[in-house]
């Protein structure tokens, strides 16, 4: 559709390539542990993008795309119809390719840095919201197929705007249609795209709420008024029409708003416009935006830009009356690109191997035989050491060798962990880092045919190596709530205990009162597959009351969840190795919830288990819903947690885990145990990742310092943020160690 901007309009280009040039230093030795994504561009990779011009220029009538012949357009006596400016690319620098890989000094080639692991492309989408036909014939400025007017003013059957906009764009999703919401206050009349059966179903359903909503509403609503009077405000009339001002103007802005989700009218003008080329022939547009690059609406919406995809330019032009809006979409176009390649290109995952001190130390090491993991039909394989214990020369070149794996550990785990930090603030989503304990099991590892054993230096030369191995730290079922609870807070609160029950959650003559995590998993047509997570917290109004804390709805979509972070610490004495992860989930919009979804989450609740019924021991369903709704499976989460004697912020959670079949209350599966430690400032800081809108990342410093800081105690005594977090862990495994050599309770 030609679009015709004002002669004098200005113009913007940004390009999606860059100039800058960087250093290869020593910290980019790690950079073959990263798990790129296959066809992505040196620009994308490394997440760079350069502006063509910083300031407004004024296009020439003569611009256009370098080696096109530009096509004959008609003219309008008195206006000028401006070609499409020019959209070089910029030359890309990229990084040389790095040399052998070196080794830390001392260390001997048994412990080789690990190799890339190749993985197949990973296919993203931030079209959460995709475009039916019938929103597709909106946008495209045709005709509404039918008209519903309602019985009284939108006001009255919902008085907030934005919940009015969600309820009916989600009908319109569940039936394949598409629902223009009220112009002004006075307008009753919706328009409906959509074909005969879709218009009849979301009419039907039109009157269904419209019915619902009618006595409730209105009688909140005049007691609101009536309140008001009471406290002197002002008189009821003078108030509801004030408020009737506001709302009228409220609507009319969102429908303005609205209405940059089309597209501009055939030779409609603007003052400004912008450009952002675009890599297409690497990111689809449509795959990664939507048919209609409706994940882009946010920006066409709050921007007031029409943001429209020319693909002979190869990229996205901006048109606007307003100067700024055209600059701000600019910079969210770019922070989509941004966020793209952080999340396709940065996933760290590889192991490190922890060895005993020299004392305990073995010379080989075999596999017994452990459950399948995830995806594989096959057992699992521990590896633990095995053999007579080192002596001589053997044991005094491990002593050294260990020492100078255990400082690369460090090394390696901080400038990785630096580098995923520093490009998390683009990630949209839930983010979550936390340490995980169990034990390290194995799918597959190069193993010399019929040995039954190999020794310690080709058994850490094969694990570290995603070429040779594939494992990852599970959950140990030999890790139990040994006895009763009160054994386990005994040996964390003791007196060689480093951790203390978390706030005032114990009490001597009530026990323990644990924090439950429900997590519902569903899966439907209209929804796809998305979990539902409530948590349940102990009531300040009682001392076993227990209500909602949280409720979260996220996508169970694989292409949409992944680790940008997956590290496992491998200990093979026995004993508990562990995992430092940052995983990402995608938020699900509630105009995507279903009514009967949206029911049966406000409807979960907690459920008293008998007096004679510990659910920390035998795993007693404490949810239940009054609203009756189909669910794959359910799982209960029931936490201890603790928190750090020398600081607080630290907590360690100690879980069983039960899986449930539907509306069956008893668990369907043997119970698990997990361990795990984390950092409250952790989830403070990723907490401003949840509510990102397209475009924009989050603000918190990206630094290594922000998430391990370093108190003046430990400074004081010469340790750093990060090996304060290690010395947390240790914690964790010695007592979890201990715990394991307890007698179980009969």
């Amino acid at each position: 559709m030609p679009i015709r901007e004002k002669e004098n309009a200005k113009i913007w280009q940004l390009d999606a390539s860059n100039k800058q040039s960087t250093k290869q230093t020593d910290d980019e030795s790690d950079d073959n542990l990263e798990n790129g994504t296959a066809g992505l561009s040196t620009a994308l990779l490394n997440n760079r993008f350069a502006a063509i011009a910083a300031t407004p220029t004024k296009p020439k009538i003569g611009d256009r795309p370098p080696n096109r012949t530009p096509k004959p357009k008609p003219r309008t006596p008195g206006r000028t119809v401006l070609p499409s400016p020019k959209a070089q690319l910029l030359p890309v620098r990229t990084r040389p390719t790095p040399g052998p890989q070196r080794l830390p000094v001392g260390q001997t080639t048994a412990y080789p840095i690990p190799a890339i692991r190749k993985e197949p492309a990973k296919k993203i989408t931030f079209s959460t919201k995709k475009d039916n036909a019938a929103k597709t014939a909106f946008r495209k400025g045709k005709l509404q197929d039918a008209t519903f007017t309602l019985s009284k003013e939108s006001d009255k059957i919902e008085p907030d705007r934005s919940k009015m906009y969600a309820r009916l764009e989600e009908i319109g999703v569940r039936f394949g249609s598409f629902v223009r919401p009220p112009q002004y206050l006075k307008d009753r009349t919706l328009l409906i795209w959509g074909d005969e059966k879709q218009v009849a179903q979301t009419i039907v359903e039109l009157k269904h709420w419209a019915s619902l909503a009618d006595g409730d509403v209105r009688g909140a609503r005049e007691t609101i008024l009536a309140q008001a009077s009471r406290d002197k405000f002002g008189k009821t009339g003078e108030l509801a029409l004030k408020q009737e001002r506001d709302l009228d103007r409220k609507l009319k802005n969102a429908a303005a708003m609205q209405q940059f989700q089309k597209d501009p009218a055939d030779g409609q003008q603007f003052g400004y416009q912008g450009y952002f080329l675009w890599p297409s022939d690497e990111v689809k547009p449509e795959d990664l935006l939507g048919s209609n690059c409706e994940a882009f609406d946010p920006i066409r919406t709050y921007m007031h830009s029409h943001v429209v995809w020319e693909p002979q330019l190869s990229g996205f032009k901006i048109l606007s009356d307003n100067e700024l809006a055209v600059q701000h979409a600019i910079k969210r176009i770019e922070g989509t690109m941004r966020e793209y390649a952080a999340r396709s290109s940065t996933t760290y995952a590889f192991n490190v191997v922890h060895f005993p001190e020299a004392s305990s130390m073995l010379q080989d090491v075999k596999t017994l035989s452990g459950s399948p993991l995830s995806g594989s039909t096959k057992a699992s394989m521990v590896p633990v050491l095995t053999g007579e214990a080192l002596i001589g020369d053997a044991l005094t070149t491990f002593q050294t060798e260990r020492e100078e794996l255990v400082a690369g550990n460090k090394r390696k785990m901080q400038r990785t962990l630096s580098k995923i930090i520093g490009r998390l603030p683009p990630f949209r989503g839930r983010l979550r880092m936390r340490v995980y304990f169990g034990i390290f099991t194995l799918d597959t590892i190069q193993w010399p045919g019929g040995a039954p054993t190999i020794p310690y230096s080709k058994f850490a030369s094969s694990v570290i190596n995603p070429a040779t191995s594939t494992g990852t730290v599970v959950r140990d079922p030999s890790l139990q709530l040994q006895d009763t609870p009160e054994t386990l807070i005994s040996r964390c609160t003791g007196p060689l205990g480093c951790f203390e029950l978390k706030g005032s959650r114990y009490a001597a003559d009530d026990g323990i009162t644990p924090i439950y995590t429900g997590r519902f998993m569903f899966r439907s047509n209209e929804t796809g597959s998305v979990n539902l997570e409530v948590e349940l917290n102990k009531s300040l109004s009682g001392d076993t009351i227990y209500e909602v804390s949280r409720s979260q709805w996220t996508r169970d979509d694989r292409a949409e969840t992944s680790s940008p972070y997956d590290v496992n610490v491998v200990q093979p004495t026995g004993g508990c190795s562990w995992k430092l992860q940052i995983a990402h989930e995608t938020n699900v919009d509630e105009t995507r919830i279903t009514p009967r979804m949206a029911d049966f989450a406000g409807s979960v609740n907690y459920k008293a288990p008998p007096d004679d019924i510990r659910p920390e021991l035998t795993g007693c369903k404490v949810f239940k819903h009054a609203f009756n709704l189909q669910y794959e499976s359910f799982e209960q989460k029931t936490a201890i947690q603790f928190q750090h004697k020398d600081n607080s912020a630290w907590i360690f959670e100690f879980a069983r885990y039960d899986t449930f079949s539907p509306n069956i209350s008893t668990a369907s599966s043997e119970a698990q145990w997990g361990a795990s430690l984390w950092n409250t400032e952790w989830d403070t800081i990723l907490a401003e990742n949840d509510n990102l809108g397209i475009g924009v990342a989050a603000k918190w410093e990206p630094k290594l310092d922000k998430f391990f800081p370093g108190d003046s105690q430990t400074i004081d005594l010469g340790v750093d943020g990060f090996q304060d977090f290690l010395h947390k862990v240790q914690d964790v495994t010695t007592l979890l160690d201990d715990m394991k050599n307890l007698p179980r309770h009969q």
